[in-house]
């Protein structure tokens, strides 16, 4: 009976790190797509197209990227997309297996997913270059 609600509960972190890593895809998508019409000057969708042009072409994203801020091709627009969010849950997921192993709960999981998030957007790269050079003026 223990072993069943557990089951249950890992299985509920599974999906709800499924449905916040939708959410938040859904919410970087939107601001990708929102910074590439005003501050790139390409086209609404060309994040879509971008995604989708390994599996497409690359014509349709080179297309939207000079052809005006709404060009728009219903498949790979919808492919791109759908690509986008499988990652967005698969990422989620993989944070609700974490979060699982951490014993997170509450706001704490929500910070953490926030965190774990951004992440790429931060470029952790940059981060660990300047931690490896205090470290080595440190020493």
């Amino acid at each position: 009976m223990n072993s069943t609600r557990n089951q249950n509960r890992f299985l509920g972190f599974l999906i709800a790190g499924a449905i916040a890593g939708m959410i938040g895809g859904a919410m970087m998508a939107m601001f990708t797509m929102l910074a590439t019409v005003t501050y790139l000057g390409m086209g609404f969708f060309t994040p879509l197209y971008v995604i989708a042009s390994p599996l497409t072409g690359r014509q349709v994203m080179m297309t939207a990227m000079h052809g005006g801020a709404f060009y728009f091709a219903l498949g790979p627009a919808v492919l791109g997309l759908v690509v986008h969010m499988m990652w967005s849950a698969l990422w989620g997921i993989i944070f609700g297996l974490i979060a699982s192993g951490l014993r997170l709960r509450g706001a704490a999981a929500v910070v953490g997913g926030m965190v774990v998030g951004l992440w790429p957007v931060l470029r952790p790269q940059d981060f660990t270059g300047l931690l490896g050079r205090q470290a080595h003026q440190a020493a």
